[in-house]
C-alpha cells in the first residue's frame, strides 16, 4: 500500500556473495551481533535469485526489479552482433563514448522522477554515472584508464616463461649500480604511423630494504612486503594533452631478484572528464573528504593472484585496504543522510571467496591443511569486518528508516572446469577445422559449416541459427529438435556417477538477426563443485571434457541458483513473504510511497 514519503528513508547495503549457510553459522556462534540484532528486529532469509546467479545479472535485477530477460544482462559475455567473437556485457563502448549497458529504469532513477534523492555507491553497471537527483559513484564495469576491465604490470629482473592468458604484463628490468629506468604503458595513443601506448617514465632507486621511485612530477619511497599509497601517473596523449590515472605498487622484494607489482592504472578519483560518477564533481568531492580510493570495477587484484604474480597476503592487504576506502565512502555518505535512499555495495568479500574457498573446502584439489590452518579463517573474517560496518550503519536507522541488507547470490565450491565446447565436439554438434585436436581460444578453429550450436561466457549456449548467425547451420523449423537434443544429452552427462548440469533453462525468443542484448538460447545450471571453464567462456575447446580446478579462483556461483541462494537481512519484518532478488527494487519503491 502507497505510504506518506515525507520522512521515510531507505539504507541498502549489498554485499556481493554473502552466503546464508556461512552467515547463520556465525550468527549461531554468537560472532556476527549486529546481523543478529537485525534478524531479531525484522526478519532474515535466504533470497532466491536469478539464473544465471552471476553478479552483473542479479544486481541489475535488483536495481530494476526485472529479470534478465526484460534488462538483456545475461552473462558477463555476448558475442558481438553478427560475429562469434566475445564482448563484454558489462561495459559498451560507442563510437564517441560509452553506453550504458542496459535500458530499464532503476529504483534510484524512479525515485529520483519523484523528487526522492538517492546516493548510489559502487552499484554495479553504473558505469558510465547517470545523472539524477542525488550522487551516484559508479561499480563494476567500470574500466581503468586503459578501457580494459584492469590489466597489471610487474616489473622483474629475472626471465619468467611466457603464458597465454596472463591478464597483465610482465617488464623485464636491468639493474645497474642500483638503478633501474624503466616505463609504465598508458592508454593508445595516434602516432607516425599508426598508434603507439603512451608512457610513463619510472625511475627506481635500490636500497637496503627499500626503494625510491620517480614517476614524473611523482616520487616516493616503499619497502619490501608493503604497499604504496596511490600514485599517480600522467600521460602525454597528444599535443599539449595530458590524462591522469593512479595505481598503486607492492614491493615483493629487492633481492636475490627484483620484483616490483603495479596495479592497473585507475581512472584518477579526480577525474573531471571519465564518468565515474554523477554529478561529475561528486568522485574529486570524495576524495578530498576520504582520500583517494580505487576507481575500477573490479579493484581487488584477482588476476594478479590467479597468474601467481603476487601471494595470498600481498592480495589480502590489498583486500583491506579497498575495503577500508569503502568503509571511509559509506560513512561519510551516511553522516551526510537525511532523506531518501542511500545505497552501497560491498564486492571485496566475493573476490576474497573466490579466491580463499579452497581453505573451507577439504574435498577441494588444492586445499593443503597447513595453508588451510594459516588462511580458513580469512573467510569469516570478512563476514565478521562486514557486522562492524553494519553496527554503524544501525546507529542511524529510526522508526522511518528501512535498512536492507542482501546479497546477489551465495557460494559453493569449484571442483572441476567443464569444458563445454569440447562436449559439443564430442557429441558432434560442434567440429574443429580438418587437423585441429584442440581450438584456440575466440573459436580460431572451428568449422562452423559444420557446427550446430557454441558455448560462450560461463552459463550461455548459443544455437548457430541460419539468419541470425553469421555462418548459421541450424533451420528455424529444426530448434525444436535440436534444443530437446541438447537438453536430453546435458541432463544425462555424468562424471563421477554424479550429474554435472542440474538445470537448464530453455529461452523462447524470436530469431531474427542477433541483437546487442540477445538472450542465450540455453542457459547452463551446473551442479555443485562443478563450473563452466575459462577457456569456454572465451571459445575455447581443450583436448579434454573435464579436468580437475587447480585454479587459485576456487569458489563459485555460477550454477544452479537453488545452489547459491542470496540473504535478506531487513528490520520491516514484513517485507517480503518469500523473499526474491526481483522483488526489492518495488518493495523499497513501495516503502517510500
Amino acid at each position: 500500500m502507497p505510504r506518506n514519503n515525507i520522512n521515510k528513508k531507505v539504507i541498502v547495503i549489498g554485499i556481493d556473495g554473502f552466503t546464508p549457510k556461512i552467515l547463520e553459522s556465525m550468527m549461531g556462534r554468537g560472532e556476527l551481533p549486529n546481523f543478529s540484532r537485525l534478524a531479531g528486529k525484522g526478519m532474515f532469509s535466504p533470497m532466491q535469485t536469478v539464473f544465471p546467479p552471476q553478479s552483473p545479472v542479479v544486481w541489475t535485477t535488483i536495481a530494476t526489479g526485472r529479470a534478465p530477460r526484460d534488462h538483456g544482462i545475461f552473462d558477463f559475455l555476448r558475442p558481438i552482433p553478427g560475429q562469434y567473437s566475445p564482448q563484454l556485457t558489462i561495459l559498451r563502448q560507442g563510437k564517441i563514448a560509452y553506453n550504458r549497458p542496459y535500458k530499464a529504469k532503476t529504483f534510484w532513477e524512479v525515485a529520483s522522477e519523484r523528487n526522492t534523492p538517492a546516493t548510489i555507491l559502487k552499484w554495479p553497471l553504473t558505469f558510465p554515472a547517470t545523472p539524477t537527483l542525488g550522487n551516484v559513484l559508479s561499480g563494476l564495469g567500470t574500466p581503468d584508464l586503459l578501457g580494459t576491465m584492469g590489466r597489471y604490470t610487474c616489473f622483474m629482473s629475472n626471465e619468467i616463461p611466457e603464458k597465454a592468458d596472463r591478464k597483465g604484463t610482465i617488464t623485464k628490468v636491468d639493474i645497474l649500480k642500483d638503478k633501474i629506468k624503466t616505463s609504465i604503458a598508458g592508454p593508445i595513443t595516434l602516432a607516425f604511423p599508426g598508434t603507439k601506448s603512451a608512457r610513463a617514465p619510472l625511475d627506481i632507486e635500490l636500497s637496503e630494504g627499500r626503494i625510491h621511485c620517480s614517476l614524473g612530477e611523482s616520487t616516493f619511497s616503499l619497502e619490501e612486503g608493503y604497499w604504496s599509497d596511490w600514485i599517480q601517473v600522467d600521460f602525454k596523449v597528444g599535443f599539449l594533452r595530458h590524462v591522469s590515472g593512479m595505481c598503486r605498487f607492492y614491493l615483493e622484494r629487492i633481492k636475490p631478484d627484483f620484483k616490483l607489482y603495479v596495479t592497473p592504472i585507475n581512472i584518477s578519483c579526480k577525474t573531471q572528464t571519465m564518468p565515474i560518477s554523477a554529478p561529475l564533481g561528486y568522485a574529486k568531492r570524495l576524495s578530498a573528504s576520504v582520500g583517494d580510493y580505487s576507481t575500477l570495477g573490479l579493484a581487488e587484484d584477482v588476476n594478479a593472484l590467479k597468474d601467481l604474480i603476487i601471494d595470498e597476503r600481498a592480495f589480502l592487504s590489498g583486500c583491506e585496504m579497498i575495503m577500508e576506502e569503502r568503509e571511509r565512502i559509506f560513512s561519510l555518505a551516511l553522516q551526510e543522510f537525511n532523506q531518501g535512499i542511500l545505497a552501497c555495495i560491498f564486492d571485496t568479500p566475493d573476490r576474497i571467496q573466490h579466491m580463499f574457498w579452497r581453505y573451507l573446502d577439504r574435498d577441494h584439489p588444492l586445499y593443503k591443511e597447513p595453508e588451510a590452518q594459516v588462511f580458513g579463517e580469512v573467510i569469516p573474517a570478512v563476514y565478521r569486518r562486514l557486522d562492524g560496518i553494519l553496527g554503524k550503519a544501525l546507529e542511524r536507522v529510526d522508526e522511518e528508516t528501512l535498512i536492507i541488507v542482501c546479497s546477489d547470490h551465495g557460494f559453493y565450491s569449484y571442483r572441476w572446469s567443464v569444458h563445454l565446447n569440447t562436449w559439443l565436439v564430442q557429441n558432434g554438434l560442434m567440429a574443429l577445422k580438418p587437423g585441429r585436436a584442440e581450438g584456440r581460444d575466440l573459436f580460431q578453429d572451428i568449422d562452423w559449416s559444420k557446427t550446430s550450436a557454441f558455448a560462450l561466457g560461463l552459463n550461455s549456449l548459443f544455437l548457430n541459427i541460419k539468419g541470425r548467425e553469421r555462418q548459421g547451420t541450424v533451420e528455424p523449423d529444426a530448434l525444436p529438435l535440436i534444443k530437446e537434443e541438447l537438453v536430453r544429452k546435458l541432463k544425462a552427462w555424468s562424471h563421477n556417477d554424479r550429474p554435472v548440469i542440474r538445470t537448464i533453462d530453455v529461452i523462447e525468443q524470436p530469431y531474427g538477426q542477433i541483437t546487442d542484448n540477445q538472450a542465450p538460447d540455453l542457459i547452463i545450471g551446473y551442479d555443485e563443485g562443478y563450473r563452466s571453464s575459462w577457456q569456454t567462456a572465451v571459445g575455447g575447446v581443450p583436448g579434454v571434457v573435464i579436468e580437475p580446478n587447480l585454479d587459485k579462483w576456487s569458489g563459485d556461483h555460477c550454477g544452479d541458483p537453488e545452489l547459491v541462494p542470496a540473504i535478506l537481512l531487513t528490520n520491516e519484518r514484513n517485507l517480503l513473504k518469500k523473499p526474491h532478488v526481483q522483488d526489492i527494487s518495488p518493495a523499497i519503491l513501495d516503502y517510500l510511497g
